[in-house]
């Protein structure tokens, strides 16, 4: 019995510190993938993320980029205007949501953009 508790154990320090490490890297390359200069003009939402998304992966050392999930967001839901320069990804993210009405929220591989909850 103190076997199978030690290889459980085991399994599950493991398990978290990978999903840790995971996490922590997204967090990573949301603060070292930087945008040199934004200029959005009422583009549509959709339009914006993809670009992020496509541009993180040109900006990226690793060539991989950020995955961004857009979760119940249809085209045409909103239009968002910015002109930023030298910003971090994760903050050019926050700063869309913001303005947007959108909440975000960072998954093990991924950046999650939703509506906000209606508390």
């Amino acid at each position: 019995m103190k076997f199978w508790r030690i290889i459980i154990f085991v399994f599950v320090f493991f398990f978290l510190k990978g999903a840790y490490h995971a996490e922590n890297s997204i967090e990573k390359k949301l603060g070292s993938i930087v945008f040199e200069e934004i200029k959005f003009d009422e583009v549509d939402i959709i339009f914006a993320f993809e670009y992020i998304r496509a541009q993180s992966k040109k900006i990226d050392k690793e060539g991989k980029g950020i995955n961004i999930i857009l979760k119940n967001i249809k085209k045409g839901t909103c239009n968002v205007s910015l002109e930023l320069t030298s910003i971090p990804a994760g903050e050019l993210i926050r700063y869309i949501c913001l303005s947007s009405g959108l909440q975000y929220k960072l998954e093990t591989y991924a950046v999650i953009i939703e509506k906000k909850s209606e508390d």
